[in-house]
């Protein structure tokens, strides 16, 4: 918020403040994954749990187990860091939990896998690893033969569409001809970007 919008509130708090504004009450229903915590700025599950604490006894939290425990959902990260603040009212409710993301439907196990994969819990990795045949996964720590596979899956299915997905803080990237600056991309020929770079930004 301080970067973008020269605001020194997080956006939990400022929207705690804005409800707060009504004189009888209010209602917030937040959906929160986990993983938001990779991204520069962003503070995810625990930037409410502060927010909520700086307000005891003004709000009732209604949350699922995972949220308050650090389930695999929310990759381990919890609302509170510790026990619930004094003064503030917080009620477990498991059928506030939803069990599978939207994105990963088809792999219900990929929250875990992914969890094990990076805190380099092998076996446990091994287990959680989605079927191959509902959500097929290739790992590579080199970007050039992760282009070179992709290329290939184009050359065997001409009608597929095929990229690369990288953060929009990943600066590492910039080494392989992948600009993610916006800056960059507003003061620069999108022409010449995509067709005029070595490599170019196809993959």
């Amino acid at each position: 918020m301080l970067r973008k919008f020269r605001r020194t509130a997080s956006e939990p708090s400022m929207l705690t403040d804005i409800m707060e504004r009504f004189s009888d009450w209010a209602v917030m229903i937040a959906l929160i994954g986990g993983g938001q915590e990779i991204y520069l700025g962003e503070a995810g599950l625990e930037e409410w749990g502060r927010a909520l604490a700086a307000r005891p006894g003004r709000w009732q939290i209604v949350a699922s187990p995972d949220a308050l425990a650090g389930g695999e959902s929310v990759a381990g990260h919890r609302l509170f860091t510790a026990q619930p603040p004094s003064g503030v009212v917080v009620r477990e409710e498991p059928r506030a939990h939803l069990s599978v993301n939207f994105r990963t439907v088809h792999a219900e196990r990929w929250n875990a896998w992914v969890n094990a994969f990076l805190e380099g819990r092998g076996e446990q990795a091994r287990e959680h690893f989605p079927n191959a045949q509902e959500f097929p996964c290739w790992l590579t720590r080199d970007l050039n033969e992760a282009r070179r596979w992709l290329q290939t899956m184009a050359e065997l299915d001409p009608g597929s569409r095929i990229g690369l997905v990288v953060g929009s803080e990943d600066e590492r990237v910039r080494a392989y001809g992948i600009e993610v600056s916006s800056g960059f991309r507003h003061g620069y020929p999108y022409p010449r970007l995509f067709f005029g770079l070595k490599g170019g930004c196809t993959f």
